[in-house]
């Protein structure tokens, strides 16, 4: 029977570069938005508390995408990195909404997106690959 690697991280660089760069544009450009609308952005909770979320949310992408690419990690450090980054990112969000809705943040939109679930259902999806299909076992011819 042989084993076979499944995360080859020479295969995901490009990848991750990409999305680490556009993580940190995306983030430089709500920063400039939220400054713009400042006084719009901290008299409402709901709108403090989205701003946090994003900024978190793209900071932790890229922070994911740099920890991606340091060199000499396997799939499970790897994914353990990403869970435990994952979950500050949830910590934020969720945290975040809840504050929004007991201090009566704006009725117009929830902060609750469907982005978010999005985002961590891929990262657990993430965890799944690095870390439980680690090793595939070939059967030998």
């Amino acid at each position: 029977m042989m084993l076979a690697v499944i995360y080859k991280p020479e295969l995901w660089r490009d990848f991750f570069v990409m999305v680490g760069g556009g993580a940190a544009a995306l983030t430089g450009l709500v920063f400039v938005a939220m400054s713009l609308n400042l006084e719009a952005v901290t008299q409402d909770a709901t709108h403090r508390n989205r701003a946090i979320a994003v900024l978190t949310g793209f900071s932790l992408a890229f922070i994911l995408c740099g920890v991606a690419l340091m060199g000499e990690q396997n799939n499970l450090t790897l994914g353990i990195e990403w869970l435990m980054l994952s979950a500050i990112g949830a910590c934020v969000h969720i945290g975040g909404y809840i504050q929004a809705v007991t201090q009566g943040g704006s009725r117009r939109g929830s902060i609750w997106s469907g982005s978010l679930l999005i985002r961590h259902a891929l990262w657990h999806k993430s965890w799944v690959l690095f870390c439980s299909s680690r090793v595939m076992r070939l059967d030998s011819m």
